[in-house]
């Protein structure tokens, strides 16, 4: 009996099964534990938050602006996304923030910086539960494909702007696979002109911030491992927010650049290419940082 009982503690095969057991085990636990407080936290800004932001919004208080960011502030808290953060949103003048786009994430990491308030396709505001929360943190929607809809939109953006909170503008349009950036799109820059025209002096601002997710487990991200956290093409959203749970912690710097003023007759096709390679030469700087 005596040389069995070392055979079955220090044999190959079952060695590296328990060590596997030992490895994901808590792994998996901890998966667990963070889905159950996501959704916790979720339930309690729908019967809490909710009702509290609707009337903040109609009677125009001062929740209205910071409730939102709590929510992203605990939801990246929970998923295990540490933001390093760079620089800070252009605050007190007319705004557009101009970004690279990765994942759903983005605008967790985004609105945990600030009061912000997003542009999004029209899709998003059908979505059970995310259309709702985008509605409420006073998403701008878009109807992408139908040009004729643009310079509506652009008024709507340039009248949000005027209310002095930041506007993001995911340039790119769509995702990317968190490994190269599509080129920024124009259409809708073209509302901080407006936006300029309308404001006593005449100027409003265009800045470039640039979202990188870094590292995960304390380890820097290879190529493959970066389009893992990615979100793009038809990738079902369920079960990604799963797999970012399950590959917390991870690292996502964002950086912001300096915002560059605008007026009425500026050239918004060159600024926002200006605007695309600010944001390429701050992916570049993250990447290479020690």
């Amino acid at each position: 009996m005596a040389s069995d009982v070392p055979a079955l503690i220090l044999g190959p095969h079952d060695d590296s099964h328990d060590m596997a057991n030992v490895q994901h085990y808590p792994l998996r636990l901890s998966c667990y534990v963070r889905a159950f407080a996501l959704v916790l936290m979720i339930a309690l800004f729908v019967v809490i938050g909710s009702p509290l932001q609707w009337i903040s919004l109609n009677l125009r208080l001062f929740p209205s602006r910071w409730l939102p960011q709590l929510f992203h502030r605990l939801a990246t808290s929970i998923l295990g996304i540490n933001i390093v953060q760079t620089g800070n949103y252009h605050k007190n003048a007319p705004c557009l923030i101009m970004s690279n786009h990765v994942s759903w994430s983005d605008i967790l990491v985004m609105g945990a910086c600030g009061p912000m308030r997003f542009i999004a396709k029209s899709e998003v505001a059908s979505w059970p539960l995310f259309g709702f929360f985008a509605r409420l943190q006073r998403t701008i929607f878009v109807e992408r494909g139908k040009r004729s809809t643009i310079p509506r939109v652009n008024q709507k953006i340039a009248e949000a702007m005027a209310q002095h909170d930041p506007i993001v503008l995911f340039a790119e349009a769509t995702s990317s696979n968190g490994t190269r950036i599509h080129p920024f799109r124009s259409s809708h820059a073209r509302a901080a002109a407006q936006a300029a025209e309308a404001h006593p002096h005449k100027t409003a601002y265009i800045q470039p911030v640039a979202i990188y997710y870094r590292g995960r487990w304390g380890m820097p991200l290879g190529r493959h491992e970066r389009a893992d956290i990615a979100w793009y093409g038809d990738m079902d959203l369920v079960p990604h927010i799963w797999s970012i749970i399950c590959q917390a912690p991870i690292e996502c710097h964002i950086s912001f650049g300096e915002p560059v003023a605008c007026h009425g007759t500026t050239d918004m096709k060159a600024l926002t290419a200006q605007a695309e390679k600010k944001v390429r030469d701050m992916i570049v700087a993250i990447r290479t940082k020690a």
